[in-house]
């Protein structure tokens, strides 16, 4: 089946990058999310069609970065 993911708890930070960011940071990786991830994470993100495609793009990259991987 299909998965689905609550985006609500990020939709407020949709259109603010850094908070967004900052949100992904505290949910995923409690707060330990190295500066250069934060950057790459906006940089990517940013130039998104919406709010959703850009809270979807910075959550999955974050799943996907080595730094999730190690943490859970």
């Amino acid at each position: 089946g299909d998965t689905t993911v609550d985006l609500s708890p990020f939709q407020a930070y949709g259109n603010d990058m850094p908070n967004l960011v900052e949100m992904v940071n505290q949910v995923l990786l409690y707060g330990r999310m190295p500066p250069e991830i934060r950057q790459a994470l906006i940089t990517a993100a940013t130039p998104g069609y919406d709010a959703n495609t850009r809270i979807v793009t910075v959550l999955y990259l974050t799943a996907l970065s080595g730094q999730y991987t190690v943490q859970y």
